[in-house]
């Protein structure tokens, strides 16, 4: 509150409580401001500063060749030798394998130092089993370094061939009109990987009567570790069914067709049918495999080793309580007698 001060003279207010005083807060005032700018400056800077690591990645070591260029850490030294041996061993087999040019442009080859910063390049993927990614672009693969892997099983030397198979086939096809299954199932087919299993987890499918549809892995596969395996052997299954049955070429005509034509189209000109008609087919070559035959009675016999099991039990059980009985009955009598 202003008020009057006593003996000033005149007719001048003065402010005797501190917090009202005009100047004083003037300057208190500007201090705070001053004190928040210079926090939210430096925030802003470290914010820059964050962002400005994560698009330029700090590449330790660049290892060259005819065929690629790959960026790793040096604790990746010797993998990334061997990576870039694999590539220059399958790069004309992987660029016949699809019709592609082997005189294509080299590969830009990615081995991230952490998990995390492989997990930027996953993106919605479980980057746990996720060993390998390949660009839309046609000319970048990202590989988890051997050391990262925490699944023993893993080939190097596969999951390489693999993702230059989805190089070459971007090279050769349009990423658009290319349904994923295909692009996953020859990528498959081109690396080896899966031969065997995909008949067990497909036998398994079946008897569950889980099978995905074709139709339905046209974009994207599914997130959990279960059904993506499915949906990868199914992808196999259905390329292999076309290469074993209408052979190689007619395959390699389906891959070239779709530079330009939709899938649709270009089954129908390659192989002579449409997406259901091969659905059925390859599923049909399936339930008559030995595999499924093998699952089944594999499956009929656990079910009836746990049947007699079960039984032997209670029938032990019954026995034993006819034996406590007797003994009871026994005893009475003793007592009587």
């Amino acid at each position: 509150m202003l008020e009057p001060a006593p003996d000033m003279g005149g007719d001048k207010k003065v402010c005797r409580n501190f917090n009202h005083f005009p100047t004083r807060r003037f300057r208190y005032s500007r201090c705070v401001l001053a004190r928040e700018f210079a926090a939210r400056f430096a925030f802003m800077v470290c914010l820059s500063l964050v962002t400005m690591a994560v698009q330029h990645r700090v590449v330790a070591a660049v290892l060259s060749g005819k065929h690629y260029s790959i960026e790793f850490e040096n604790a990746d030294r010797e993998s990334a030798k061997l990576v870039g041996g694999f590539i220059d061993g399958c790069w004309n087999e992987v660029a016949r394998s699809v019709g592609a040019d082997a005189e294509s442009p080299p590969v830009r080859v990615i081995m991230p130092g952490s998990l995390d910063e492989f997990r930027k390049f996953a993106g919605g993927h479980d980057e746990r089993w996720v060993v390998g990614l390949a660009g839309r672009t046609g000319s970048l693969i990202v590989v988890k370094p051997p050391r990262l892997v925490s699944s023993p099983f893993n080939s190097l030397r596969r999951t390489v061939r693999h993702e230059l198979t989805h190089i070459m086939l971007s090279r050769v096809s349009s990423v658009q009109n290319l349904p994923r299954w295909l692009n996953e199932g020859i990528a498959l087919r081109v690396s080896g990987e899966m031969a065997r299993k995909s008949e067990w987890i497909i036998s398994g499918a079946i008897l569950r009567g889980a099978l995905i549809p074709l139709d339905e892995l046209d974009e994207r596969f599914p997130a959990a570790h279960e059904r993506a395996s499915l949906a990868y052997a199914e992808s196999l299954k259905a390329v292999n069914y076309i290469a074993d049955t209408y052979g190689e070429e007619a395959l390699l005509r389906l891959i070239r067709s779709l530079r330009d034509q939709d899938f649709d189209t270009a089954l129908a000109a390659s192989v002579g049918l449409d997406l259901h008609t091969l659905s059925e087919r390859w599923i049909r070559t399936v339930r008559i495999s030995p595999y499924v035959v093998t699952l089944v009675c594999g499956s009929l016999s656990l079910w009836l080793m746990t049947v007699l099991v079960i039984l032997a039990f209670l029938r032990k059980r019954r026995l034993a309580r006819r034996k406590r009985w007797e003994w009871e009955m026994e005893e009475a009598l003793g007592d009587d007698l």
